[in-house]
C-alpha cells in the first residue's frame, strides 16, 4: 500500500470490519500525516445520526475496483482507519460499533489514488450505566448553616461516553437527624453537580446519587461542630494539700457551640495554671465533649488561677485553693564543736503519715541556706560555728524556728 501515505491523515488503532459485496477488507496501523486529494469524485452515503454502540452502515460509489480504499472514522476521541479492496465501482460496508468513547460529530473519510470523499454524522451517547461515579468534597464542613460542600456526578454510558446534555441526576440527600431530601440536577459540560449546604446539626450526611436506572455508591459528609461557646472549669474531686506530690483533675464543662454541637473527640485543649511555684502549662484534648487535665499540688500552700482554652474561646477563671500539708513541725538545735547542729523531724503532714522521702528542707540562717531531704521524715544538717544569728526550717511552705 504505498499510495495510500499521500492520502489521509489517521490517528487511532485498527480496528476489524465486514466487507460486504465481495471486498474484500484488511485492517492496519494508521499511517503518517498526508498531502491534501486535488479532487472529490466519491459519495459516501452514511446516516445523519448513530446511537453509541451500533454499526455504521455506510455506502461509497465513485470507487476505483481492485485498487484499496482506505476509509478513516475520524472524531473526538481519535480514528478508526480501515484498508478494503472494491471489487466494483460501488461498495456496501458495515463499520463495527467502538469499543471505546466515540460520541460526538464524526468525520468519514474515504480515499483512493486521485479519489476522495468525505462526509459527517453525530454518533449520540446511550443512557447512563452503573456505577454512577460521583465526587464529593470537602468532606468535613462545620455545621452552622453557612458552609458548604459539592457533590459531582459524571454519568456514563456503556462504551464510556458521557451522557446527553441535560440528563436528569438525582441526589437523596440523607441529614444526621434522618430528615431527607432528594434535589434534581441536569449534566452540563459533561458533569452535573449539586451544592450541599450545611445544616445545624453534628453528624455524618449521606448523600446517594442516580440517574436513570443508573445508580453509585452512597457519599458520606462529616458535619462537625463549629467554635464552642464559652465553657467553665471545675474540680472532679476534693483538692489535696500542697504536698508538691498528689495529683488533682481539672474537668471542662461541656464543650458545644451555638447550636449544641459536641466538639469532636481530640480537639486540642490548653491550662494556663498560675499559683504558689509559678506559672505551668498543660494540654488536654476533648473526649466525649470535654478536656480533662491533671494537675500535681505545689509544694506551697496558696491559691492558684487556671483559665482553659481552645479555638478561641476561654473558660471562666477558676481559683483553686491549695490548703498547707504542714502546719508545724519538732525541729531542735545541738551545739558541736564546729558549729550547731539541726535536727528535724519526724515530720508528719496533716495526714498523720511521714511526709515522702526526699522531701525537702530549707534550712537558713544570716548569710547561709542549705537544702536537706528527708528521710523517713527526718532529717540533720551542720550549720558552721561561724555562722550566727536564729534559725528557721522551711519544708512545704511551713516555717519553724530552730531551738
Amino acid at each position: 500500500m504505498t499510495g495510500s501515505k499521500a492520502r489521509t491523515a489517521v490517528l487511532a488503532s485498527v480496528v476489524a470490519v465486514v466487507a460486504t459485496g465481495g471486498a474484500m477488507i484488511s485492517s492496519g496501523p494508521p499511517d503518517p500525516p498526508v498531502v491534501a486529494v486535488e479532487r472529490s469524485s466519491m459519495t459516501i452515503e452514511a446516516p445523519d445520526t448513530v446511537a453509541a454502540g451500533d454499526s455504521i452502515d455506510v455506502r461509497i460509489t465513485g470507487v476505483e475496483p481492485g485498487t484499496e480504499l482506505e476509509v478513516v472514522v475520524d472524531g473526538g476521541y481519535g480514528a478508526r482507519r480501515f484498508v478494503i479492496v472494491p471489487a466494483e465501482g460501488a461498495i456496501s460496508l458495515e463499520l463495527p460499533p467502538a469499543d471505546r468513547p466515540e460520541s460526538g460529530r464524526l468525520l468519514l473519510l474515504a480515499a483512493q489514488p486521485g479519489r476522495f470523499g468525505a462526509t459527517s454524522f453525530d454518533v449520540l451517547p446511550g443512557p447512563p450505566v452503573d456505577p454512577l461515579v460521583s465526587y464529593l468534597g470537602p468532606r468535613t464542613i462545620v455545621a452552622d448553616g453557612e458552609h458548604r460542600a459539592m457533590i459531582v456526578a459524571v454519568p456514563l454510558d456503556a462504551v464510556g461516553n458521557p451522557v446527553a446534555a441535560g440528563t436528569s441526576v438525582e441526589y437523596r440527600i440523607t441529614r444526621p437527624g434522618g430528615e431527607s431530601e432528594t434535589v434534581t440536577t441536569s449534566t452540563s459540560d459533561l458533569i452535573g453537580y449539586q451544592v450541599i449546604p450545611s445544616a445545624f446539626t453534628a453528624g455524618t450526611t449521606r448523600v446517594a446519587p442516580a440517574a436513570g436506572r443508573a445508580a453509585g455508591p452512597e457519599r458520606e459528609l462529616l458535619e462537625v461542630a463549629g467554635r464552642p461557646q464559652p465553657f467553665e472549669l471545675e474540680p472532679t474531686g476534693p483538692l489535696p494539700p500542697a504536698d508538691g506530690r498528689s495529683l488533682t483533675v481539672l474537668r471542662t464543662s461541656a464543650l458545644v457551640d451555638r447550636y449544641g454541637n459536641t466538639i469532636p473527640d481530640g480537639v486540642v485543649v490548653t491550662l494556663d495554671l498560675t499559683g504558689s511555684t509559678g506559672r505551668r502549662k498543660l494540654y488536654g484534648v476533648s473526649v466525649d465533649g470535654s478536656a480533662e487535665f491533671t494537675v500535681e499540688a505545689p509544694s506551697r500552700p496558696g491559691p492558684a488561677r487556671a483559665i482553659a482554652s481552645t479555638s478561641g474561646t476561654r473558660s471562666e477563671p477558676l481559683t483553686i485553693r491549695f490548703a498547707p500539708a504542714l502546719t508545724t513541725f519538732p525541729v531542735s538545735i545541738e551545739t558541736v564543736d564546729v558549729g550547731r547542729q539541726v535536727v528535724i523531724g519526724p515530720v508528719r503532714s496533716t495526714t498523720g503519715a511521714y511526709v515522702p522521702d526526699a522531701t525537702t528542707a530549707t534550712v537558713r540562717a544570716s548569710g547561709f541556706e542549705q537544702h536537706v531531704p528527708l528521710d523517713s521524715g527526718s532529717a540533720t544538717l551542720l550549720v558552721p560555728a561561724d555562722v550566727t544569728g536564729p534559725i528557721s526550717v522551711r519544708i512545704l511552705g511551713a516555717d519553724m524556728a530552730a531551738s
